[in-house]
């Protein structure tokens, strides 16, 4: 390897013309790559994932007084669970932001409050159903609810991981050796200081 090679090297990753045996080494990200800003593309995709949170909102409300039998089976209250849960996961990937990644969360939940406080004549009949036995609502809300914020918490977390991984902040406490074992007056002249007389 010649010598520009090596500076060139040198340049694009971390290994320098004097440094034997160094390795390229690249800023970590959330997703494991770099992640830059987002595309039209992944724009759209977002703005697909949002409409199905939406979607999952408006199927939910409806299909929440099912029954199996005489059994009150409302499992569309699991679905929106599980929705809530992956679909933050699917758009972080895509844009790298927190609060793009909750739209499907809050799209769902907007779908939800206005079908429910805002009642029109033509779907009466579930209405009628969550007022006499409101559980079910609550049973909706919740899960989406507790769902929706833990998966977005999850996402937070690791994503000032990853930031702070990437870009540490430099202190006294973190450049100091751990294993020196000095105490803090240890280059302290013996006549200086409090000699404890």
């Amino acid at each position: 390897m010649t010598g520009d090679a090596r500076t060139a090297l040198g340049t694009a990753g971390s290994v320098s013309p004097g440094e034997p045996g160094a390795t390229i080494t690249s800023d970590p990200s959330p997703s494991g790559g770099a992640v830059g800003p987002p595309t039209w593309v992944d724009l759209l995709l977002v703005l697909w994932l949002t409409l199905i949170g939406a979607a999952v909102g408006v199927v939910a409300f409806f299909f929440l007084p099912l029954w199996l039998g005489s059994v009150p089976f409302p499992i569309s209250a699991v679905a929106v669970g599980a929705a809530c849960w992956f679909l933050p996961r699917l758009v972080y990937p895509l844009t790298g932001s927190i609060a793009m990644s909750a739209a499907p969360v809050v799209a769902w939940f907007v779908v939800t409050v206005v079908l429910y406080f805002l009642p029109n004549p033509t779907y009466a009949a579930p209405l009628r159903i969550y007022a006499y036995a409101p559980w079910r609502m609550l049973l909706l809300v919740g899960l989406g609810a507790l769902a929706g914020a833990a998966s977005i918490g999850l996402l937070w977390g690791e994503h000032l991981r990853a930031h702070y991984s990437a870009d540490p902040s430099p202190s006294s406490d973190v450049d100091r050796d751990p294993g020196s074992g000095r105490p803090p007056d240890a280059g302290l002249d013996p006549g200086t200081g409090n000699t404890g007389r």
